[in-house]
């Protein structure tokens, strides 16, 4: 349990100044995403010189490279008193542990100040959070749609995305000290550290999907509509961005904060005009309006050292031996079909890895660099061409009726969640 200061709506009577000396803004990420935390920190000392500012790091402890002083008070996510922390950075991947441990940071967080504002690495804060602070005067939380206006047709996002992923986009959100958010917060957290899986077809979705219910469990969640708040790839069919001389605006009101979300800060001479590498039907070419935001994000990245940073290895996302730990074992541990001592989950001297040696469950050694992401993408085209290739000579051959039925079946194996059936009965007991 994480212990509170009493009567903390009194602050609400308190002078905006006041509260800023009392609020915090915070950052969570990997030491490869460092150089964008780096970058987001500094416009947050320009914006917000009065909020204090965190770098949480999702890492195992270590020796960080020389960052500029001040930008930021370093919190290594080891230290936010998550439970089994050892085992939570076994199950969940690097994008998964560095959204589910949010809740934990903001419950460490609002123990010393009363407002706290969380935004994701990749953005940058433009002007104050002045409908920030305002919309936490009489709300407990403050969140932002992803849109706010349907878009017409089905171009990107479609609203089914917004279904499978969730209304609210958790790179941003605001927190005020107050009994019913800490009941939200360790609501939360509870979700976040127990089912807070990258599996969409299962239902979840990271941190973000589960906000979809909070307005229905907790009081005082308010949505902020301000179209210069989280302005993003998703959103810019509604947001009309212009400049005028060093400032930035959204249609008549002030651009706050951008989340250069899926940004391709080296991009290939195809790739000059893309906005973000996700699917998205608006380019710099059809918006030439945001070159402009997204050079000058290039540049303070390299000059943050974003280039060197972005290859330090994530710590949790391979054995101690520097084997890749496939997906499937960990969610064969988070099912409880392996078990292993919480000690002996990265070590490849255990028992535990020798089972998974045993039972193949061990990928092959790295043989260097994995490539360019869009070489990856390549080849999942090709791969994907031949899997249709297949399928379609396979309803030829058992007909369109017991093809169907062969689909459902594919779908309900192709969980990872859904992978039991690989570790026989005799494996499955914890590892001596």
């Amino acid at each position: 349990m994480h212990p509170f200061p009493s009567d903390p709506d009194l602050i609400t009577a308190r002078a905006l100044s006041d509260l800023h000396m009392n609020a915090a803004v915070f950052t969570i990420c990997s030491r490869n995403y460092l150089g964008q935390a780096c970058t987001l920190m500094q416009s947050v000392r320009t914006h917000e010189p009065h909020a204090k500012r965190y770098i949480v790091i999702v890492d195992r402890k270590s020796e960080l490279p020389p960052l500029e002083p001040g930008l930021g008070e370093i919190v290594w996510a080891e230290d936010l008193a998550i439970a089994d922390f050892e085992r939570k950075a076994f199950i969940f991947d690097v994008l998964e542990l560095n959204t589910n441990v949010k809740p934990s940071a903001f419950l460490h967080l609002l123990k010393a100040h009363e407002r706290c504002v969380y935004m994701d690495p990749d953005t940058i804060l433009y002007d104050a959070l002045a409908p920030v602070w305002k919309g936490l005067d009489d709300a407990n939380v403050v969140l932002t749609p992803h849109t706010i206006s349907p878009r017409a047709g089905l171009d990107c996002p479609w609203e089914q995305d917004l279904l499978r992923y969730g209304g609210y986009n958790l790179g941003f959100a605001a927190v005020r000290r107050s009994d019913e958010s800490v009941r939200m917060l360790r609501w939360w957290e509870d979700r976040c550290l127990t089912r807070g899986f990258h599996a969409p077809t299962e239902g979840f979705f990271v941190d973000q999907k589960f906000m979809d219910l909070a307005p229905m469990f907790f009081d005082g969640i308010r949505p902020l509509r301000h179209p210069g708040l989280n302005v993003a790839y998703w959103n810019l069919h509604e947001r009309p961005v212009r400049s005028a001389g060093p400032r930035f605006f959204v249609g008549d009101e002030p651009l706050i904060f951008c989340h250069f979300s899926g940004f391709v800060f080296e991009p290939t001479e195809e790739e000059r005009d893309l906005i973000t590498k996700y699917p998205c039907d608006l380019t710099l070419a059809n918006r030439p309006e945001l070159r402009r935001l997204c050079d000058d994000y290039r540049q303070r990245l390299k000059d943050n050292g974003h280039a060197t940073l972005k290859k330090i290895p994530y710590t949790f996302e391979r054995f101690d031996n520097a084997r890749d730990i496939p997906k499937v074992v960990r969610r064969l541990v988070a099912i409880g079909t392996l078990q292993a001592d919480t000690t002996s989950l990265f070590r490849s001297d255990s028992a535990f890895y020798g089972q998974l040696d045993r039972l193949r469950l061990l990928p092959k050694p790295r043989a260097g660099s994995a490539g360019a992401v869009r070489t990856i993408k390549a080849k999942q085209e090709k791969q994907a061409r031949f899997a249709e290739r297949l399928m379609r000579r396979l309803m030829l051959l058992i007909g369109v009726s017991r093809y169907e039925k062969v689909l459902r079946l594919l779908e309900r194996l192709a969980s990872p969640f859904n992978q039991s059936f690989l570790v026989p009965d005799s494996e499955r007991k914890p590892a001596p």
